[in-house]
């Protein structure tokens, strides 16, 4: 109870931390709705131009691949259902409003895990791919959020090796990134399942859902990509077997799906290009 409360004192208190904008909530309203339809959906987002601009050039980009050309908000919701579009926008949202020059790096980071959770869940749980791809993206908010709420010590703190990083950063904030990042989007009324996966991401053996699992895998890899060549990286850990065995993976079984992991991630780039 006394980390919630920090960790809401953390958001409530944190300056120029946005709260979700009118039209995501619409968003969310239809999608909670069973009588909703394409139609409906499509009303809402072609009220904002800019919107409906940045959502065609994703859909029609290399990261989701179609042979034909999307040229409609309506079309697209056909072709990729409510919750992508939801997380396109949502996306969208998160690069207009939580992005800095210093921020860029971790951003770029939580996009390479995004694309990697999708893929890995295109491999092992089909039905979530979508969601493992915006849980992957918002596993790190957290630390956004702290970020915006004093951003010397975090400039300091990511100078850092990656296990002090966290440490430090827990010691600091008394609070760990994710609880606070949990906090935020249990504020923004985000779905219960990414609220999940943003707390147990580092702790996936907790949590109730495979997504959580997803993620630490995809998280652990991307500290393994060198850029787009992906090298590897020898100082990055291992994943632990109790989460490849969840999924129903093994070591063998990533390096032989290595290739499409790279893949996905040279194909992210529509989303590094909107930093």
């Amino acid at each position: 109870m006394e980390h919630k409360k920090q960790a809401q004192s953390i958001v409530d208190t944190t300056e120029h931390l946005p709260t979700l904008p009118d039209i995501i909530i619409k968003i969310n309203a239809l999608i909670d709705d069973p009588y909703s339809t394409a139609d409906d959906l499509n009303k809402v987002i072609s009220s904002d131009i800019s919107l409906t601009s940045k959502m065609l050039k994703i859909v029609n980009s290399s990261f989701y691949g179609f042979s034909r050309n999307i040229s409609s908000v309506t079309h697209a919701v056909v072709i990729l259902g409510f919750n992508t579009v939801r997380n396109i926008a949502l996306s969208a949202f998160l690069f207009d409003n939580l992005t800095s020059k210093a921020l860029k790096p971790l951003w770029e980071h939580s996009i390479t895990t995004g694309a990697l959770s999708k893929a890995i869940g295109v491999k092992v749980c089909p039905s979530q791919a979508e969601e493992a791809f915006i849980s992957g993206l918002l596993h790190d908010i957290g630390r956004v959020v702290f970020f915006l709420h004093d951003a010397e010590t975090m400039i300091k703190l990511m100078k850092k090796s990656d296990s002090s990083f966290v440490e430090s950063e827990t010691a600091n904030f008394g609070i760990t990134q994710q609880e606070v990042g949990a906090c935020l989007l249990d504020k923004w009324q985000l779905p219960e399942s990414l609220i999940e996966a943003a707390l147990y991401c580092n702790n996936p053996l907790q949590a109730h859902t495979d997504i959580p699992y997803i993620v630490n895998v995809a998280n652990s890899l991307s500290k393994e990509m060198d850029g787009l060549s992906a090298g590897l990286n020898p100082d990055a850990k291992p994943i632990e077997s109790d989460v490849l065995k969840k999924l129903g993976l093994t070591s063998t079984k990533l390096d032989d799906i290595k290739p499409v992991l790279i893949d996905a991630v040279k194909n992210s780039n529509v989303f590094s290009d909107m930093l």
